[in-house]
């Protein structure tokens, strides 16, 4: 899958593909030029090593935009990670989750969302994130210049 250059959705949900296998996946669009959209949903990644690798991934990959990742588990750290990878990931428009661990994490994702002028939508399947999910869903607003 590195040097495909056809493929442009990889579906691997429920493939109990675990921590390792996100690593690899996470290693592969680091170097992919044609996936566009990733469903990673379901598949017991849960550590910030694996995670982590997947928020490295994000800062080097310019073709992603989309990336589900419900039901992956993921704590706090995690969260942050994947949230400052998108400071500087200029391509990704959509990332689905369950929920957003802990108020850390929510922080960090708005200060990313508010940062980033490509990423335009956060899916929340779970939890009390209205607030969030309000803002990350608004219209961006263009900065005015100042004369």
């Amino acid at each position: 899958l590195i040097h495909n250059k056809c493929l442009d959705t990889l579906d691997l949900r429920e493939n109990n593909m675990g921590d390792k296998g996100a690593v690899a996946v996470s290693k592969m669009l680091e170097k992919n030029n044609s996936i566009k959209s990733l469903e990673l949903v379901d598949n017991r990644i849960g550590s910030v090593g694996a995670l982590a690798a997947m928020a490295k991934c994000l800062k080097n990959n310019t073709c992603l935009q989309e990336l589900g990742m419900r039901e992956c588990r993921f704590g706090s750290r995690a969260m942050v990670a994947l949230s400052k990878s998108l400071l500087i990931n200029t391509s990704l428009l959509e990332l689905r989750l369950d929920t957003i661990p802990t108020n850390v994490g929510k922080m960090y994702l708005i200060q990313a969302f508010k940062s980033n002028t490509t990423f335009k939508h956060l899916s929340c399947k779970r939890g009390k994130h209205k607030i969030l999910k309000n803002l990350l869903d608004a219209p961006k607003r263009k900065k005015q210049r100042r004369a």
